[in-house]
């Protein structure tokens, strides 16, 4: 049978010592909430054809590409393009077929993915 056993405070049998507290500086918490515009500009977003052969193109973009870049699966750099004002058509020369993300991002500094799927057949 175990018997219950109330400990009372009485004395620091186990020799625990606490340091006194520290006051620091006070500090502040910033937090950034997106408020949806760009994942509007996204929904937009749309390439063709797709899938893509030589060239991709860029319909549903809202104002200006500051660069475009693709991304393999893997997350690596595979191209970047830096184009001129109203330019939203890119060549694939080069590129192994299989599925990429391309990255648009607007003059503002938001970036907008779209799946990319490339086919050299």
């Amino acid at each position: 049978m175990v018997r219950p056993c109330i400990l009372l405070p009485s004395e620091n049998i186990g020799n625990i010592h606490f340091n006194p507290p520290v006051i620091t500086e006070p500090s502040l918490l910033v937090a950034t909430m997106g408020t949806g515009v760009y994942q509007q500009l996204a929904n937009n977003v749309r390439l063709a054809p797709d899938p893509a052969n030589d060239a991709v193109e860029v319909f549903g973009f809202v104002g200006q590409v500051r660069h475009a870049r693709i991304f393999n699966a893997e997350g690596k750099l595979v191209r970047t393009y830096e184009p001129a004002p109203g330019q939203l058509r890119f060549l694939l020369n080069g590129i192994m077929t299989g599925s990429y993300i391309l990255e648009l991002t607007h003059t503002s500094g938001a970036p907008i993915r779209s799946p990319l799927i490339i086919s050299n057949h």
